[in-house]
């Protein structure tokens, strides 16, 4: 077992909402590893620690003063706007309540989206494709047959390998992860260097995508997809201690996911 990966996971659960600890705890504890039940219980019992002893009452008038529209306001600001007393046990309760809704929304950042992940490299792998399609369709009129058809995939695959470690170490992103607002950090949560790069690069391809062997590939993404959600983190980046985040995915930009993926399947359709 690697040796950061206690730490990863005590990072990983701090985000964790109290719903979703409870249901690592007590409901499906057999489906995770025994070190996650262990720090999941931990941090459970941790914040109950820190609960304040308020009143039934009290917390029934928290609860009400804190609607959808005083949520994500600071304590501060329902001070000063005289919702709450300074000294009041209240306050407590209050604090707690803004602290659990950022820890839910920073855990629904944090949680495992196999299928957003897959379909952002999958988006990364049929951009290439078309472009390298649209050049050596030129070049090898009789692309699409035999021999060459072999060639120009097995080109593709590798030449993502090196285009998306120039595009993770410049702009910190690729088409696909921009588009499902996906992003790749290292442990200092910066963008990833040119070395982690083609290393995580190249590790996807050969454990995530088996290198692009037909049918190997299917179960090796079964495998990784598996991984990820029961340890909430993938293999490669485990290894090289890197931080997946996902933000909400807008009407907007699922619209324009799909209409890349119309154009492609046309675009390669057509220059067959």
């Amino acid at each position: 077992m690697p040796k950061n990966r206690e730490q990863i996971w005590k990072n990983n659960v701090a985000f964790y909402s109290d719903e979703a600890l409870r249901e690592i705890v007590y409901e499906s504890p057999n489906q995770y590893e025994k070190l996650m039940v262990s720090i999941a219980t931990d941090e459970l019992n941790r914040r109950c620690d820190t609960f304040s002893d308020i009143t039934k009452d009290e917390y029934i008038d928290t609860t009400d003063v804190l609607n959808d529209d005083t949520i994500e306001e600071s304590l501060d600001e329902l001070i000063e706007e005289e919702f709450i007393n300074e000294d009041n046990f209240i306050s407590y309760g209050i604090i707690n309540r803004i602290e659990s809704k950022k820890a839910e929304d920073d855990y629904k950042e944090n949680a495992p989206r196999p299928w957003v992940r897959y379909f952002a490299r999958m988006t990364d792998y049929i951009i290439v494709t078309v472009l390298i399609n649209l050049i050596f369709n030129n070049i090898i009129p009789d692309l699409h047959n035999s021999i060459h058809f072999i060639r120009y995939i097995s080109l593709s695959m590798i030449a993502w390998v090196l285009v998306e470690s120039v595009l993770m170490c410049t702009v910190g992103t690729t088409p696909g992860k921009w588009i499902l607002k996906t992003k790749v950090r290292n442990h200092n949560n910066i963008k990833l260097g040119f070395k982690e790069s083609i290393e995580r690069a190249f590790l996807v391809f050969s454990l995530g995508c088996c290198f692009g062997v037909s049918f190997l590939d299917s179960i090796a993404m079964f495998i990784s997809r598996h991984r990820l959600i029961k340890l909430g983190i993938t293999q490669w980046d485990d290894r090289l201690n890197l931080h997946i985040t996902h933000q909400k995915i807008g009407f907007i930009r699922i619209l324009f996911f799909i209409t890349i993926w119309i154009i492609s399947i046309l675009t390669i359709y057509i220059n067959a």
